[in-house]
């Protein structure tokens, strides 16, 4: 069973490095694959949310090398087709709520999510989550919130104050903070640098439509410590890694990597990047060339994988992932997953996930 759970593995990665980098698939000898596998392998592009990007591999491989099974070629073929509606629908909103939100002039930034798509090479087969806007000015956020509720939407809060609802069948979230980290030191460095370096527009694919985004180097703090937020604590799959790796591709010779390394080591997140870069380049094939530095590059990779093919996206699939009720037993859950990845966190980021448990216990007394 490891041996057969090691060639699904295996060919799942050759298969998103073809389509991660649209290049030729190297391991040729890994395919084809046993039917039963070639299921596995599916399964496991789904749980990840990668399919798309698996999909664009298969078809860098000879057809002899495909699946012979009709049925799941046209199950993956089906889903495909669904992504790409999927993202299609999720331009559509940002435009609507773009043009709605610019009626009172107000100005949000996209997180994540189709600002990063737009850095594949087919952003449509990039699997899509929520639209996360976030505000910088406390001001329009709420002309933003009550705007939205009267066009029918019912916004609600979570713990971290953020505000989520419906529109057009597509999840919104509202947030105040650009990139979400506990310490208060690092707090300060990066509105700083938020506030020095601004945003920038781009277009969205297939669309007339320009939105907001930060700079390349906040993008890339963003992505970088979006994932280590989720590493410590519910768990990460492999797409955010693809989204940053797309992301070192898409900004080559575009922001000062010394500008980068320099935030990374005052705020103490420098051996986790070495860490990070490492997992890029071994793991999904990225070119050492699109490493902004080399720092830690000797870092062993075994733990960050192992929780990544663990966990799934954003480590839906961790046992310690059951769906709590109360806030109270949220808290409690999320306490549960930063003390299982202790050790890996202290190692890391020990000043962030130090600030992270203390900000944690301390929400029990407010």
């Amino acid at each position: 069973m490891v041996k057969k759970d090691h060639i699904v593995q295996a060919a799942f990665l050759e298969l998103l490095h073809a389509g991660l980098w649209e290049t030729d698939v190297k391991k040729k000898e890994l395919f084809p694959l046993l039917p039963a596998q070639w299921r596995s392998l599916w399964l496991l592009a789904k749980k990840q949310t990668v399919a798309g990007l698996v999909y664009q591999g298969l078809q860098y491989l000879p057809e002899k090398c495909w699946p012979e099974d009709a049925d799941l070629l046209m199950e993956w073929t089906v889903y495909i087709d669904q992504i790409e509606r999927e993202n299609r629908l999720q331009n559509q909103c940002i435009t609507r709520l773009v043009r709605l939100f610019e009626t009172l002039n107000i100005r949000p930034i996209l997180q994540k999510g189709q600002g990063v798509a737009v850095m594949y090479g087919n952003p449509l087969l990039r699997e899509c989550g929520d639209i996360d806007w976030y505000f910088p000015d406390s001001g329009q956020a709420a002309k933003a919130l009550s705007l939205i509720q009267k066009q029918g939407c019912v916004p609600r809060k979570r713990a971290d104050a953020s505000y989520f609802y419906r529109y057009h069948s597509v999840t919104i979230e509202h947030h105040d903070v650009l990139i979400d980290v506990s310490s208060p030191f690092a707090k300060r460095r990066l509105k700083a640098m938020e506030h020095d370096w601004g945003f920038e527009k781009i277009r969205l694919e297939e669309s007339e439509t320009t939105v907001w985004v930060p700079v390349p180097v906040m993008n890339l703090l963003l992505l970088n410590i979006h994932i280590l937020k989720h590493a410590m604590g519910r768990g990460i799959g492999i797409r955010q890694f693809c989204d940053l790796a797309r992301a070192y591709s898409y900004y080559k010779g575009k922001y000062n990597p010394e500008e980068l390394r320099s935030t990374l080591k005052n705020i103490g997140l420098l051996k986790w990047t070495g860490l990070l870069h490492q997992f890029l380049v071994t793991v999904l094939g990225m070119p050492q060339s699109l490493l902004p530095f080399r720092d830690y590059l000797d870092s062993d990779v075994t733990e960050l994988r192992n929780l990544v093919f663990k966990g799934g996206n954003f480590g839906l699939y961790h046992s310690h992932q059951a769906k709590t009720k109360s806030r109270l037993s949220s808290k409690i859950a999320v306490l549960r997953a930063y003390m299982a990845q202790l050790n890996f966190s202290r190692t890391y980021a020990s000043s962030e996930i130090g600030w992270a448990v203390w900000n944690l216990i301390k929400g029990q007394f407010k």
